[in-house]
């Protein structure tokens, strides 16, 4: 089975939040307020101690009889050596640190939700570089077409990868049409921790511009997904031993959460990195796309930019600002990887 992101364990702490920087508002992700509590109140309603790394954002949270690591932005979290996942992840604001509040009803359940996850950090990875062939996405009012742009960054970007020491796979290397089965089925063939659809993007409207992420909300799996997975995904029979229908549904329910969870953490770093970076970038959005839904990894959709916008058109044309774009996903898997690294005390 493929290897997978790892969470939590080591790290060099720093108490307090009172200098904790202004990172994120109530709402960046769609949350309500009642759906958090403040980290201070938290601590005093639980008789927590708590210590903050603003180097990694590492919240640890930790008394007498339990132990309890977060990662902000991150909804996979540290129980008494135990992963659980949360529906809502910890996140900072205006000097503030907000926990979901369904901590409270962790802390003291006896039964939780357990995710297993192998210590092992990503290293291969597939990047998919949208469209090819007979079909050449979207097209500028000068010709410039989706699919040149989508090769030549992701060609950029897995020689940027390599050189960092990934394990680096393109679904396609020339101009050729590949079907959406075709292009899940090859990362499935090389075990892919992470799978990046590369792609740019188009509006009615010359005026949208800047670069989009995507990732795979659970909501997207419903019950038909789920049979259709199911039925495409032969490893999930482990060590030759096939499990009943009942159990494998458990099992795709695990790896839609664990997916979901880790796809979320890599479209964050990539939002965190390119605005640092000076890219217009919006928030990430969940989305139903087949090669999110069926690549079974955490996966990504990832929009360089605007055809449809004379000034991002222009700029996609350009091999230096193909190569800024290749880096800065790189700067996001490699950060991502460190930070995971660190959490669990492992090096890559």
């Amino acid at each position: 089975m493929r290897n997978i992101f790892i969470l939590f364990l080591s790290v060099v702490f720093i108490c307090g939040c009172a200098s904790v920087p202004s990172k994120y508002d109530i709402g960046t992700y769609g949350y309500e307020k009642e759906e958090f509590v403040e980290l201070n109140n938290f601590c005093k309603k639980h008789k927590l101690h708590y210590s903050f790394n603003t180097l990694d954002d590492i919240l640890v949270l930790s008394s007498k009889s339990l132990e309890m690591k977060l990662l902000l932005a991150s909804s996979l979290l540290y129980f008494n050596g135990a992963v659980v996942s949360v529906k809502k992840a910890p996140f900072y604001s205006r000097g503030r640190i907000f926990v979901p509040r369904e901590l409270s009803r962790i802390i003291s359940s006896k039964s939780m939700k357990i995710i297993n996850i192998s210590p092992i950090l990503v290293k291969t990875i597939v990047i998919d570089p949208g469209h090819g062939g007979k079909d050449p996405g979207a097209i500028s009012r000068k010709g410039l077409m989706e699919k040149d742009v989508n090769l030549k960054i992701s060609k950029y970007l897995r020689d940027e990868l390599k050189a960092r020491g990934f394990r680096v796979y393109l679904t396609r290397e020339t101009d050729v049409y590949l079907t959406l089965k075709q292009r899940v089925r090859f990362a499935k063939k090389y075990n892919a921790d992470l799978f990046i659809s590369m792609h740019a993007n188009a509006n009615h409207s010359r005026k949208v511009s800047g670069v989009e992420v995507y990732y795979l909300s659970e909501r997207y799996f419903d019950s038909e997904s789920k049979a259709v997975a199911l039925a495409e995904n032969s490893y999930l029979s482990f060590n030759n031993a096939y499990f009943s229908k009942d159990t494998e549904r458990i099992i795709w329910d695990l790896i839609c959460v664990e997916n979901n969870t880790q796809s979320l953490d890599f479209a964050n770093s990539l939002v965190r990195i390119f605005k640092r970076t000076g890219f217009k970038v919006k928030q990430p959005r969940g989305a139903p796309f087949y090669v999110l839904k069926y690549a079974c990894t955490p996966s990504v959709l990832f929009e360089a930019g605007y055809l449809s916008n004379s000034y991002e058109e222009k700029l996609l044309r350009q091999p230096y600002y193909q190569k800024q774009i290749a880096h800065s996903i790189a700067l996001s898997i490699d950060s991502l990887n460190k930070r995971y690294a660190r959490l669990a005390n492992i090096s890559k």
